[in-house]
């Protein structure tokens, strides 16, 4: 089958059909509004052994940076109070794995999210509406209406990474932040005074 529907819901997730992909040594090329630490933690053991993560965020200068620590779809998640952990982990796999872009203001945002999965003798893709988020990936439910497309086909697939390419290559279009996710990063995993815990979890039950 070269071409496949994953709506997180009756028709496949996101995060079941990229773990088939992913292998040792894989390289991954994602292009996404948002990125948030329990994106990374859903896939966190498959993306441990890839050889290249390439990230490049369409939305950087908008929210981002607010949606790095969860999204409100993820309140679940965030309610388990293990942020510190999480974002400590996510810090030490980016050092290591990725390097990191977003576009810049002038650059007009795409409409489409992309999970690039290229291994030695085959390439996957998944393009859709779906961010780098656990709601993205269909880890946790959502109630929205996310629409994706799982591709195999070889020529489709390998024109989808030129596209990507053009894109990161474009100093004009992208700038980079590795350093900027990484401080903010920094800023989630510190310990924090414990009645800041007490207030957000008073404002995620009454909100």
């Amino acid at each position: 089958m070269n071409s496949m529907l994953l709506d997180n819901k009756g028709h496949g997730r996101v995060i079941t059909e990229l773990q088939k992909a992913i292998q040792a040594r894989s390289k991954l090329a994602v292009l996404a509004g948002f990125f948030s630490i329990y994106g990374f933690s859903s896939l966190k053991k498959d993306l441990s052994n890839i050889d290249e993560f390439r990230l490049m965020l369409s939305r950087w200068d908008d929210a981002s940076p607010q949606t790095l620590a969860g999204t409100p779809q993820e309140t679940r998640l965030k309610n388990k109070l293990d942020q510190s952990r999480v974002a400590k982990e996510c810090a030490a796999w980016l050092k290591k794995h990725v390097q990191a872009r977003a576009m810049t203001g002038q650059m007009a945002f795409p409409p489409q999210n992309m999970f690039h999965v290229q291994n030695s003798d085959n390439a996957f893709v998944v393009q859709g509406g779906s961010h780098f988020t656990a709601t993205g990936l269909g880890e946790i439910k959502s109630d929205a209406f996310e629409i994706n497309m799982g591709i195999s086909d070889v020529d489709t697939t390998k024109q989808l990474l030129q596209w990507f390419d053009t894109i990161w290559k474009d100093n004009k279009a992208t700038q980079e932040i590795k350093n900027e996710l990484l401080a903010h990063l920094k800023y989630l995993a510190e310990d924090k005074p414990a009645n800041l815990i007490y207030f957000i979890t008073l404002y995620n039950i009454f909100k």
